[in-house]
């Protein structure tokens, strides 16, 4: 429980709570930081059911998990290619 609130932090973490606070704008950290989390774990948890039961009942197990397999790939990549941005905007 987060003593300041009495919220459950499930689905967040600290390690995300700092690194929303190292690249966000001065001016708008605290929105981000609050906003942020709860955007992209709700839209996870609204699309992804939804699409992969679709997928599954419509093109097969084998192009779900396949499509999983590709996504992973592209945002790993993703994150490498744009790890010396992140880390020259957490520096300054």
């Amino acid at each position: 429980m987060n003593a300041s609130n009495g919220t459950s932090r499930v689905g967040s973490s600290q390690a995300a709570d700092a690194r929303y606070s190292i690249l966000a704008p001065c001016s708008m950290i605290a929105e981000v930081a609050r906003v942020a989390p709860r955007a992209y774990y709700g839209a996870a948890q609204l699309v992804g059911p939804k699409l992969g039961t679709w997928v599954w009942q419509h093109e097969g197990p084998a192009v779900l998990w396949g499509s999983c397999l590709v996504l992973g790939v592209v945002v790993a990549l993703a994150l490498v290619v744009t790890a010396p941005a992140r880390r020259r905007r957490m520096a300054t």
